[in-house]
This record gives structure tokens, sequence and C-alpha cells, in this order.
């Protein structure tokens, strides 16, 4: 993260505009192929060339499109990752890796900011931000990532090719419980069969992710707190690159603007209604579960032991004042 905030700071350099930067060179932008959830990066590819891009859209897409207006007299060619056949790439970070080998000037998609990619790429400031939440069917007890986590007859599922894996591998979720998906129609399959008919009962996931699932699912569905935060995603450019600076001031003014409600109304429906419930009370601990414990009615037992002090002080002061009293007279 702090890379692309030094960048910022330091390399915006008066009266230079992004244009003038490239001259009269197209911005090669690499952009990955995506098999399934296709509402961030959707792809039509030339049936001669794989690599060769006929026409882009999707919500990455459209605020890149959104940014490279608010510059000006930038030229953009599109170049698709994909494998010969025109099959998806799933590996991020050898997307990513193309920048430095000089193949792509930028990498544009629904690519997640993360420190160890930070060592070979720059990124712009964050134009979404992207907790990782859990997906699950709405049941009479909703689970916490703590019942998820811990009963080992909850099996869970993730993106292919994401970073998700390794957060699962971090929380020592054995092989025989993760499930690898690709589609937003996969994910609702298999939650609707749930663990014990071969399917799952969670998904970790990322939140713009589940806000297109809820679209489309959401009113039996909910989305579950856990405890990591702070993943967004941005554009890339090599180490270095004047050019990340002035897209980050750019992707500051398009957040801000009415184009940007637009385009999140219509790929991730009103955020007034996610047509599911976020569930934003659990935690790691057993004590932010729904079950009921002792600690549970710790300020009840707390708010008694108080009041009976002070009945049996004023219990004692009347007992101690009568016979006072007697001996006066």
């Amino acid at each position: 993260m702090t890379s692309f905030i030094v960048q910022l700071i330091a390399q915006i350099e008066a009266g230079e505009d992004a244009g003038s930067l490239l001259g009269s060179k197209k911005l090669m932008v690499g952009v990955p192929k995506k098999f399934g959830l296709t509402d961030f990066v959707d792809l039509e590819l030339d049936s001669r060339n794989k690599s060769q891009v006929k026409k882009a859209q999707g919500y990455s897409i459209e605020v890149f499109k959104a940014t490279v207006a608010y510059l000006h007299n930038i030229s953009v060619e599109y170049i698709a990752s994909a494998n010969e056949d025109g099959s998806c790439v799933e590996d991020y970070n050898a997307l990513l890796d193309q920048i430095p080998k000089g193949k792509y000037d930028a990498v544009v998609g629904n690519v997640t900011i993360m420190a160890n990619r930070s060592n070979f790429v720059d990124f712009t400031l964050p134009y979404t931000q992207s907790d990782v939440k859990i997906l699950v069917k709405l049941q009479p007890r909703y689970p916490s990532e703590y019942d998820v986590m811990n009963d080992h007859n909850v099996k869970v599922g993730y993106e292919g090719g994401s970073f998700i894996r390794s957060i699962l591998k971090s929380l020592s979720f054995e092989k025989s419980r993760v499930k690898k998906y690709s589609t937003i129609e996969q994910y609702k399959e298999a939650l609707d069969k749930g663990s014990n008919k071969g399917g799952i009962d969670a998904i970790y996931d990322e939140v713009p992710y589940i806000k297109v699932f809820l679209k489309h699912y959401g009113p039996n569905h909910a989305m579950v707190e856990t405890r990591h935060h702070n993943n967004e995603f941005g554009f890339a450019f090599p180490k270095g690159c004047n050019l990340t600076s002035h897209f980050s001031r750019a992707i500051l003014h398009v957040r801000e603007s009415i184009e940007m409600d637009g385009i999140e109304k219509k790929y991730f429906g009103s955020s007034d209604n996610d047509k599911g419930r976020d569930l934003s009370t659990s935690s790691l601990d057993d004590s932010s579960t729904n079950r009921l414990t002792t600690y549970s009615f710790a300020g009840l037992f707390m708010l008694i032991g108080i009041l009976s002090l002070l009945a049996l002080l004023i219990s004692g002061s009347c007992i101690w004042r009568k016979p006072i009293m007697l001996a006066k007279t």
C-alpha cells in the first residue's frame, strides 16, 4: 500500500498531463479473460486472434474508461490475458508479472491490491473497497466465522484463481472441506445442496463478488463478517511509472462522481437494498456467536450485586439507628 501512496505524493509534476507522457503511443492494457463472474471483466475476443479484444465491458472496465475520460488524450488498446485457445488464465500474479516483463503498460480488472504484488508493480489508489466476507444461506441459526471454521461438517467454497485460497490455508481448513468454483451459478447450486449433499454451506469471497451474487439471488442469502479487511481493487502499472499518480488523482474524482454511482448501481444493484442481510456481529472467538453463556449476563449480575450491597448498607443503617435512638430516650 505504501508504494502507490509514495507515487501519488512524489511524482505529480506541475503542468504535466498524462497524455503527454505517452506521446503518440497507445497504452497497452492487459485484461484478464474471465470464465465466470463476468460482471467485472467481460471480453469479446477476435475469433482468429484470441489475445485481440473486440469489445471490453464490465464493472472494472467501465471504471477504467471513466478514469481515462477524465485524463483526456489517452488512447487505449486492450490485450486479453488468455490461453491460445481463448480459455481463461486464473493466476492474477502471473498476469501482473507481465508488466515488468514489458508485455503490458498496465493491467486492468478485478485485481486486488496486495503487499506481495506491490513488490513488482505499482498500484493506483483503489477504485473500490473489497473486504473478505462469508456468503451463507439464511437459516434459523446464522453462523459466524467461528462456527464455519470449527464445525468440521461445514464445507466451504472460494473462487478459483483468487488469493482467498491462501486465506483458507492460513485458517487451517482441511483440503477435504474446501471446494473451488468459477461462477455465481455454481455458488448458488452448491449452497442449495449444502455440505451434506455434496455442496457447501459457506463461501469465502470479496464483497464486490458477493454483491453481484446478492443482486441475482439475494433474498435467501446473507453476508457474514470476518476478520479479513481492507483488500481493495486497483489498476497496476510498472514500478516508478509516472502515470500511476495521474490515474490515482483521476480515480478520486471518478469515485466522487454521479457516473460512479450509476456504474455501481448497474452492476451491484441499489446500495439501499442488497436483497440480502449483512450479518456483521460475528468474530473469531466463541463469545461472539449467538449462543448464551454466563458472560452474556455479566452486566446483569453486576447490577444485582450493587443493588444488593446498597440494600444491605441501608438495612444495616436502620438496625443500628434504632438502638441509638432508644439509648438517648
